[in-house]
């Protein structure tokens, strides 16, 4: 009687891309359609500085809403062993709106 025995090693990565989804009014609440351009960027620092990982996008938007999937175009290759802080910066329409 043999028996086989195979033990392999599992690694856990540090995920390289995340989703983003926002809801997108005019200022009386009205939900925007069309398309946004979108630049999303993290900071190592809540006050700015130079931004580590930055991409831009043209995201569709109905009925207000936008998804993304961050990181397919510019993959985020950050450590992630300290915070990061995120700025998106959105044009749609005209409308300029940082948060």
């Amino acid at each position: 009687l043999h028996i086989a025995l195979y033990t392999g090693h599992c690694f856990a990565a540090v995920p390289r891309t995340f989703n983003f989804q926002a809801k997108l009014t005019d200022k009386d609440g009205v939900p925007l359609k069309g398309y946004a351009d979108i630049t999303f960027s993290m900071y190592p620092s809540l006050t700015g500085g130079t931004a580590e990982w930055t991409e831009t996008r043209t995201v569709p938007v109905e009925e207000g809403i936008c998804s993304v999937v961050l990181g397919e175009n510019n993959p985020i290759n950050l450590a992630f062993d300290k915070q990061y802080y995120r700025v998106f910066r959105i044009k749609c329409k005209g409308i300029d709106v940082s948060c």
